[in-house]
């Protein structure tokens, strides 16, 4: 008999937003004590003061030595540059730096995230264009079309990156109407912090700086239509281990520290929903509710039912983790990738899907090949777990083959970087330079690696309660639930929102030890 737990997602916008992560353990994340006291007891404008006063004096390491910093705060764990506008690329630290370039993948340069044209008049230009905090490794020629366009949301590409990573077009925020520059889904939160921090940092001229996310004034500093889609950016892709490691390796360099990855949720008592709170900058824990019991968004109250057969679509690559059970799924079909291998390519099994609220779940049978992350973000290796085809997922190391299959050992025609993008998943292993993409080809009816017009995009479903110890999490509408589980692994709360009502005593939530008084 098939055991379900029901979850009960009622109260998405009532949670305590980060009291599982980060400020909660300042010595850990390498916090001085007492630096954000200043701040302490402040919110809205006078909390973007405080802050200013704190970060603002930081040393200048000069344009030239941003090139140098890379490698401390931008390598992947496989030693590479970390692109975050392609996930194409494969640069080498130094010897791909600046250079000419024509194509996607011709060298990586230093993309000013808060762009040098709306700064270039104020006092403190030389500062903020060496300033690591919103300078990124980036492709040469995205960062080109890039320009200096705001951050926004697409409506109508003019252009793509591959695998439409990142998208150059008109906006579909409302608001602004004007061309944009979208980044992928995994990284819109690293870039909503950076540009927090950039008119927290330079609060002092950025009423002097000129682009169309600003206002032209000390508070807020940005416009409407920004604030309210960098604060959802925000918190759809919160901090990752990628940012709070990129923190510690700047702070080393220039002394001062991003709040708002030291505190997540923090840009929500200065631009936010808790801008009438004041904050405990001694006792962060992350968002307190002003939330009076009446929903006043699209959430509904529906339980939700996961099983042991049943998979949550991943909607946001940052949240994966070494440990999750997937499986790989072509949805317009009702398909994911089988046990079989055929002609060295993958077969597929019939899946049912459905829905819950806004969850999107999978339920698998025998047939599906289940796959185990193993490794880290842009070197994840997918182990194939069951049937007879296990081992790791691979291209062909044949550059004329497109297989897709499974292999004994871990190398570089296994390592894979996963990506989300409109709730596609971008699977593209490293050891080819073409046909490397995971997708599925609907002539062939075969998960395969073909360069063809009838391959089609896949999806990715996470086992939402594989793992025991703490990690994983979904997005429902864009917020994110969470596992809860004892200190001996038994799952105490699936799908959670918030701590309220658990009993007495030590969790573990996302590798965290939470403790309930």
């Amino acid at each position: 008999m098939k055991t379900r737990l029901a979850l009960h997602i009622s109260q998405l916008r009532r949670i305590v937003l980060c009291a599982l992560i980060a400020c909660a353990l300042p010595a850990a994340a390498g916090i001085p004590s007492g630096y954000y006291d200043k701040a302490n007891g402040k919110s809205g404008e006078a909390l973007k003061t405080a802050l200013y006063g704190i970060i603002s004096s930081h040393t200048n390491i000069g344009y030239d030595a941003v090139w140098k910093a890379f490698k401390s705060t931008d390598l992947r764990s496989d030693g590479k540059i970390w692109d975050i506008y392609s996930n194409i690329t494969n640069f080498t630290y130094g010897t791909d730096q600046a250079g000419n370039y024509s194509a996607e993948g011709d060298c990586y340069n230093r993309e000013h995230s808060f762009p040098q044209s709306w700064f270039k008049n104020t006092s403190r230009a030389g500062e903020m264009k060496a300033d690591v905090f919103h300078l990124y490794p980036t492709d040469g020629y995205v960062n080109n079309r890039r320009s200096n366009y705001p951050f926004g949301e697409v409506s109508s590409a003019s252009y793509s990156s591959a695998n439409s990573f990142s998208k150059v077009g008109s906006s579909s925020v409302s608001g602004y109407s004007g061309t944009v520059f979208e980044p992928n889904d995994e990284y819109k939160g690293d870039l909503a912090r950076s540009i927090f921090y950039m008119v927290t940092c330079y609060q002092n001229v950025i009423s002097n700086c000129s682009g169309d996310m600003l206002s032209g004034d000390t508070y807020p500093s940005l416009t409407s239509w920004a604030k309210k889609m960098l604060l959802k950016w925000a918190k759809n892709d919160p901090v990752s281990e990628k940012e709070k490691a990129r923190n510690e390796a700047i702070y080393s360099l220039q002394g001062n520290r991003n709040p708002y990855i030291d505190c997540p949720g923090l840009e929500q008592y200065v631009w936010g929903d808790s801008t009438s709170i004041a904050v405990d900058m001694k006792n962060y824990t992350g968002i307190t509710s002003t939330d009076t019991g009446d929903d006043d968004d699209d959430d509904d109250d529906t339980p939700v039912t996961v099983s042991s057969t049943e998979f949550v679509k991943v909607t946001n690559a940052s949240s994966l983790t070494a440990g999750d059970t997937l499986v790989i799924v072509y949805e317009s079909g009702s398909l994911a990738m089988s046990t079989t291998q055929n002609d060295n390519n993958r077969g597929n099994a019939s899946v049912t899907l459905s829905t819950s609220g806004s969850l999107s779940i999978v339920n698998v049978n025998d047939n599906v090949q289940l796959v185990v992350l193993e490794g880290s973000a842009g070197a994840w290796y997918l182990k194939a777990v069951n049937g007879s085809n296990t081992g790791y997922l691979c291209t062909s190391n044949n550059t004329s083959k497109n297989h897709l299959r499974t292999q004994a050992s871990k190398d570089d025609y296994a390592k894979a970087s996963i990506s989300i993008s409109g709730g596609d998943a971008i699977i593209t292993f490293a050891g080819k330079s073409s046909r490397n993409v995971v997708q599925y080809n609907t002539s062939a009816n075969l998960f395969a690696c073909y360069n063809s017009s009838s391959q089609q995009a896949v999806q990715l479903y996470r086992r939402a309660a594989s793992s025991t110890t703490g990690v994983g999490s979904v997005s429902r509408n864009g917020k994110k639930w969470f596992n809860v589980y004892t200190l001996d692994g038994r799952l105490a709360r699936l799908g959670a929102t918030t701590l309220k009502g658990l009993p007495r005593g030590t969790y573990v939530v996302n590798k965290k030890k939470i403790t309930i008084k």
